[in-house]
């Protein structure tokens, strides 16, 4: 009985792992869709800027 019952608390943790490790990848997603379109506002007014100079 007591056998079983750290058997099931390890496979509780090994499942938390997975889980954190897909939040963190669609953390990651989310953060590269973020810097895309900041990127591109932050290049027309640098590119305006250049093009009058």
């Amino acid at each position: 009985d007591p056998v079983d019952y750290p058997a099931d608390g390890g496979d509780d943790g090994d499942d938390e792992e997975e889980s954190s490790e897909d939040e963190e990848d669609e953390d990651e997603e989310e953060e590269e869709e973020h810097p895309a379109p900041a990127d591109s506002v932050v290049v027309a007014p640098i590119a305006a800027d250049q093009a009058p100079s």
